[in-house]
This record gives structure tokens, C-alpha cells and sequence, in this order.
């Protein structure tokens, strides 16, 4: 067990870790808190902390290679569904929402621009106009096997309400 001097240096190391960003290395020590002062307060807080940290750098990083997906093959459909599931984890879904309003404007005869625009205002709960911009999409392009898709989850999901 640590003695309380002991404690306080890896409790200060640790926060000079998170302070240069090495969350890896910080966790570390406070898993060594821990192992032997398992109630600790403080060190489980602050692990704590340090794995939020870790995962907003990790959940950034999968945003970027979403967009970076995206703009390399905007045909390809999963980056643009995977984007809408984490822009929902992180509270973002009005920024995606806006992004595929603009490439509905930019492009309005694009069907799978309003599969991933119906998808997100589906993921927003807003199931009304989900179903109109799929319906618009159908209007557009009523063989595209993603608009179907969405009208499909949409119509799932209004049953669930009901």
C-alpha cells in the first residue's frame, strides 16, 4: 500500500500526464493507485477523467477519418452512416443535419444525399421530417436501395412511438 507521500506523487504525476495530454500514461498510474486503494476518490475520478479525455481524443479521430472517407468516395454509404451515429454519441446531429442540407442544395438530384439526411432527422427523432426528405428523395431517385432503407427505418421507428 502507499504510504500518503507516495500517494500524492503519483496523484501529481498523473495530472502533470493529463496536462500534456498522455492520458495512457496517466490511467496507467492511476490503475497503480488503485490496485491498492481501490475506493480511492480521487483516483477513480480522476481515471475517470482521464478515460473521458481519451475518448473525445479517439471519438475525434473517428469523426475525422469519417470525413476523410467521405470526401474520398461519397458514394461509398457507411462512412455517412457511421458520421450520423457519432455526431448523435457526441450531440453533434445538428451539424450533420446542416452538412447534407447543404449537399441537398448543392446537388438536389443526388438520392442518397437525402437517405443520409432523412437517416440523421430519424436519429434526432424527428420521424415527420425524416419521411419527407426520404419521399423527396424517392421523388428523385425511387430505386435507390438507401432511400428505401431509411423510409424503412423511419416507418419502424414511427410504429415504436405509437
Amino acid at each position: 500500500m502507499q504510504t500518503h507521500p507516495e500517494r500524492e506523487s503519483l496523484l501529481r504525476q498523473a495530472a502533470s500526464l493529463l496536462a500534456t495530454g498522455d492520458e495512457q500514461g496517466a490511467i496507467a498510474l492511476y490503475d497503480r493507485l488503485l490496485a491498492t486503494r481501490p475506493d480511492d476518490a480521487e483516483s477513480l475520478c480522476m481515471r475517470g477523467v482521464a478515460l473521458r479525455m481519451l475518448a473525445n481524443r479517439v471519438l475525434e479521430a473517428a469523426w475525422h477519418d469519417y470525413e476523410r472517407a467521405i470526401e474520398a468516395d461519397p458514394d461509398f454509404p457507411k462512412p455517412h452512416f457511421q458520421l450520423i451515429r457519432l455526431a448523435d454519441s457526441l450531440g453533434r446531429l445538428d451539424q450533420v443535419v446542416r452538412a447534407y442540407k447543404q449537399r441537398i442544395l448543392a446537388n438536389r438530384v443526388e438520392p442518397k444525399n437525402y437517405a443520409y439526411l432523412g437517416f440523421a432527422l430519424l436519429t434526432a427523432g424527428d420521424t415527420d421530417s425524416a419521411l419527407r426528405v426520404v419521399e423527396t428523395g424517392l421523388a428523385v431517385g425511387p430505386m435507390d436501395p438507401y432511400l428505401h432503407y431509411t423510409r424503412g427505418e423511419i416507418l419502424r421507428a414511427r410504429v415504436d412511438i405509437a
